[in-house]
């Protein structure tokens, strides 16, 4: 509930409306790619799954040419792969990697988005968190990152994918 109360207030509805461009876009550039190729296409690897990780990518202003290896980790992290015990480990690893150096980017240069929120609502040290429930703690704000990264697209590509499924079956 802590983190849910310093988190939530970043995804409003409003917010949400300032992607609708820029996410429509990419949408429209996914499908204009799918019809310009030879069938069959691959919609879950070409549109369901690549249009989460790009608006992921948008609302945390990450770097797009990031997208393709924190898919990867994602996937290998959700066991939605045939990965390893090992690539697992490995995965959540580089995720975790990637979310500290994040954190130390953009406290030093700062860019306003919600990243940069949520990093101004945690502490700078490793200390525990007190009795503030405004805060969270480093360890906290990177597992935050990551569970934003992986959940953020993993869940989304899925209901897409399905969605399609379901229309297919039942027009």
């Amino acid at each position: 509930t802590r983190l849910r109360n310093i988190v939530g207030p970043l995804f409003t509805k409003r917010r949400a409306e300032d992607h609708r461009a820029g996410i429509e876009g990419v949408a429209d550039r996914l499908l204009e790619r799918i019809a310009a190729m030879d069938p069959p296409v691959d919609l879950v690897e070409t549109y369901a799954m690549a249009l989460p990780i790009h608006v992921i990518c948008d609302v945390l202003e990450l770097p797009l040419q990031d997208a393709a290896e924190l898919r990867s980790w994602s996937d290998a992290f959700m066991s939605v792969t045939a990965a390893s015990p090992a690539d697992v480990r490995a995965s959540a690893k580089q995720l975790r990697r990637y979310a500290e150096a994040l954190v130390n980017d953009r406290r030093a240069d700062p860019r306003g988005g919600i990243l940069d929120a949520l990093i101004a609502a945690s502490l700078t040290d490793s200390r525990a968190v007190a009795d503030d429930e405004t805060v969270m703690s480093r360890d906290e704000l990177v597992r935050m990152i990551v569970g934003l990264i992986v959940a953020g697209h993993e869940t989304t590509g899925v209901v897409i994918a399905r969605g399609v499924l379901t229309l297919l079956r039942h027009p």
